[in-house]
């Protein structure tokens, strides 16, 4: 998770939060199954992103770290998300399986420890 945080003046942070609050009640009146807080959110980046759904927002994920940890479901290493820090391995797997925006991921190749040269 993360939080987002905007300095504005009273009546703009007041308009904004009034303007998701009207548009999550017309969702939850038509049958909309989300939370308010999820509807909140999801309208939140929508809105801000320009994307139609939430959930199509394109990622990148910097991959600092052995391979496996993106291939095998039982690795347990940290990725890194830009501007966000590093992330737990399983977090970024599932990123990347489910988004349905474009997706990027970089990676720099660590040695396995078994291999790393003695002395």
């Amino acid at each position: 998770m993360s939080i987002l945080r905007g300095y504005l003046p009273v009546e703009q942070g007041v308009a904004c939060y009034a303007s998701l609050r009207k548009h999550t009640d017309t969702l939850i009146a038509a049958g909309d199954p989300r939370t308010r807080d999820q509807i909140m959110a999801d309208t939140l980046v929508e809105r801000l992103t320009g994307q139609a759904r939430a959930e199509d927002v394109n990622v990148e994920v910097n991959l600092i770290m052995p391979l496996s940890s993106l291939t095998d479901p039982t690795d347990r290493s940290t990725a890194t998300i830009p501007g966000y820090g590093p992330l737990p391995g399983p977090v970024a797997r599932h990123i990347l399986q489910t988004t349905q925006g474009r997706r990027w991921w970089r990676r720099l190749f660590t040695r396995p420890s078994h291999l790393s040269p003695s002395g």
